[in-house]
């Protein structure tokens, strides 16, 4: 037997035969990059720890279609406890519903491609109550609504742009339409693939004297770049992209001698470590090697 699949229509109108009187309104926005990596960043657990620092979400129950979440919203200056109900249609649209006071609100996102890396959203909100006193106040809930949508938006947009250029340098993706929510909670994985091509050799050289305590960014935030952090006692070089689905790990310091990604909390350790004692030293690694003589470091 098939799982029921409401679309929004169909839950306004049963709560309409109870009473209910909704207003509806709806957001839009573009994303440079393919339906299913908006689908990843709509459905992914982890990020909304590390990404949206406006709200605390805790999640209850993930299943393979759904999850329920308790949020803790700033409503007007106060911390709200706020229920949740997040699962998927059959068409792979998504639903939301929870209930706020004396509301019940409903929110439905749809995600299509519209053209080559052009991926638009549509959220279709509809608000209800059954008061028409307490309807007054829904252009107010409306207001906070969008304000919080245009707060996810931003927040969500670079991760949906970042793969979109992975995407146009040729990397590849594990992700594949339906996403299980489930999936998403390994952050240990390997989920972007570079492209075959390599890039010509270059070599990096960088004076002791001239960088202690600096931090540099060599090549670009790719797999061949890298961090290279010069201390008064260590060299340490760090990758620039995160294998897990791309982020980039561009950071000034480092801490307990690990770097972590942005999106999801993964640490990392050095590619390599160089102790800077006056012996020379080399390192070899998939795609790097390193001399260190001393005086000066020589990246290839």
């Amino acid at each position: 037997m098939k799982d029921r699949a409401p679309n929004i229509d169909e839950l306004v109108r049963k709560l309409e035969a109870c009473g209910f009187k909704f207003q509806r309104f709806e957001n839009s926005c573009v994303d440079p990059c393919l339906p299913v990596d908006v689908e990843w960043n709509y459905k992914d657990i982890v990020h909304v720890g590390f990404v949206h620092s406006h709200m605390s979400r805790q999640f209850l129950y993930i299943g393979q279609n759904i999850y329920t979440t308790i949020d803790l919203q700033n409503f007007l200056g106060t911390i709200l406890p706020q229920s949740g109900a997040f699962y998927v249609t059959d068409d792979n649209r998504i639903i939301v519903h929870t209930t706020l006071f004396f509301y019940v609100i409903f929110v439905e996102i749809k995600v299509e491609q519209i053209a080559d890396l052009q991926t638009r959203s549509e959220t279709r909100y509809a608000v209800g109550s059954r008061s028409r006193f307490l309807s007054l106040f829904i252009p107010l809930i409306r207001f906070v609504m969008r304000r919080n949508w245009k707060q996810f938006v931003a927040d969500d947009g670079p991760l949906r742009s970042r793969r979109g250029d992975l995407r146009k340098q040729g990397f590849t993706f594990t992700d594949v339409s339906p996403i299980d929510h489930r999936a998403t909670l390994n952050i240990t994985g390997v989920g972007v693939t570079p492209p075959l091509a390599s890039p010509d050799e270059r070599v990096y050289e960088f004076n002791l004297a001239d960088n202690i305590a600096q931090t540099k960014l060599v090549g670009e935030s790719d797999h061949f770049g890298v961090i290279i952090q010069f201390e008064a006692e260590t060299i340490r070089i760090f990758p620039r992209l995160c294998p897990h689905r791309g982020a980039i790990l561009d950071t000034k310091e480092a801490k307990g001698s690990t770097i972590s990604c942005p999106w999801h909390g993964r640490k990392f350790p050095p590619l390599a470590s160089i102790t800077l004692d006056g012996n020379c030293q080399s390192f070899a690694g998939p795609l790097h090697h390193c001399d260190y003589d001393g005086e000066k470091l020589i990246l290839r």
